[in-house]
């Protein structure tokens, strides 16, 4: 069942609907569970992807974004008459191999001819303890949703504000439009309902955000919000989800986006990131360039502890595809400089300090991390 993104003219706090952040009301809609899971109390829950790309999957010398057509576009003006938009294509420069120790090819080498390159993968929900230990794996199934491989700001986790389910955006297609993996470039698509003609990318994938409860229990619900570009976060507050993410792919100039209808539609629909892994060509030489998606926890005795999802730096031709880790970092709370210790490595050494408690294995990505939902609210715990 899709559900309707609220009305522009509805705002709650500082957030916009279809301006500054999208909104999605809640509701019942296509269901799913996995038989026998569960989130174990207070845990972590971390989403991950995995590259499921072949040689075959890209063909030197087809047409990027698949189906595109060079050209020009007349696109109607608000005013009357219409305004010419260039459509720019290209053209694959290399087959669907991830980066490999046998041979030199690399599918991200595509990336600097397509700048919206990127495939569909499947989404993973791992369970596990605030060591990294895991207990057990949630499979999204990839006919309800998808990510896009490699886009590093998408698949963040968020648990709703009475700690009851989780939430995260993935791709769904629209009429006519496959959900599954290996489909090319749907995270720079327009959505069903804005679609923007000067897009290159041709296909029309919404913008899902999924909700998972404490028994694994799985709702999607639809939305046109990120129209041409990736939704970023959702979270669930009371009954309405709270998005984030970023729009427009297409060719329209900062004037012709309010002078066309098109692109008023488009404004108004958008809102509010190391050992290298065995099998992993050490030339690209990744590492850690940062911190993503966050949570933590009080811990009260004055300290508190963080998760995080790295980002990476390295010369791969889409950083976002490096393997990359879940760290952790406790610190004091009080504290206004940097923490020193004595070198006796007891506790005092250990505050300020990042730990990797997991990594990614070559052709897999991390992506977010929240404590997991539980079917009650244990207000000892904050979470951020």
């Amino acid at each position: 069942m899709n559900k309707k993104l609220l009305p522009a003219a509805v705002t709650v706090g500082v957030v916009l609907a279809a301006t500054a952040v999208g909104l999605l009301a809640h509701s019942d809609g296509d269901g799913g569970r996995h038989e026998h899971f569960e989130f174990k109390d207070d845990t972590l829950v971390l989403s991950r992807s995995v590259f499921a790309g072949t040689a075959s999957t890209v063909t030197i010398g087809q047409t990027l974004p698949p189906g595109c057509v060079a050209g020009t576009v007349a696109v109607p003006l608000i005013a009357g008459g219409t305004t010419n938009v260039k459509v720019k294509c290209a053209t694959a420069i290399d087959n669907g191999e991830y980066p490999n120790l046998t041979d030199t090819h690399n599918v991200w080498n595509n990336d600097t001819a397509d700048g919206s390159f990127g495939l569909t993968s499947p989404i993973f929900l791992d369970n596990i303890t605030t060591r990294g230990e895991l207990l057990d794996t949630l499979p999204i199934p990839t006919d309800l949703l998808v990510t896009s491989f490699s886009s590093k700001s998408e698949l963040a986790v968020n648990r709703s504000t009475d700690g009851k389910s989780i939430t995260f955006v993935g791709y769904h297609g629209g009429p006519g439009f496959v959900t599954g993996r290996n489909q090319l470039d749907v995270s720079n698509s327009s959505t069903p309902g804005v679609v923007d003609p000067t897009n290159p990318v041709v296909s029309n994938y919404y913008r899902a955000v999924v909700e998972v409860d404490a028994d694994g229990h799985i709702t999607r619900t639809d939305g046109n919000g990120y129209s041409g570009n990736n939704g970023r976060a959702a979270i669930k507050a009371d009954w309405l989800y709270y998005m984030a993410g970023n729009d427009n792919n297409g060719g329209l100039s900062t004037s012709q986006l309010t002078s066309t209808q098109v692109g008023v539609n488009l404004i108004t629909s958008t809102g509010v990131e190391l050992l290298v892994p065995t099998q992993y060509p050490t030339a690209l030489n990744p590492a850690t360039g940062g911190c993503r998606n966050i949570t933590g926890r009080h811990n009260h005795d004055g300290t508190v502890t963080l998760f995080a999802i790295t980002s990476t730096i390295s010369a791969n031709g889409d950083q976002g595809a490096d393997p990359n880790k879940l760290v952790k970092v406790t610190d004091v709370l009080a504290a206004t400089k940097l923490p020193t210790g004595d070198g006796d490595n007891d506790r005092d050494d250990r505050i300020g300090h990042f730990v990797t408690i997991r990594s990614a294995l070559a052709g897999e990505v991390f992506r977010g991390v929240a404590f997991a939902p539980t079917g009650h609210r244990d207000d000892g715990q904050q979470d951020e």
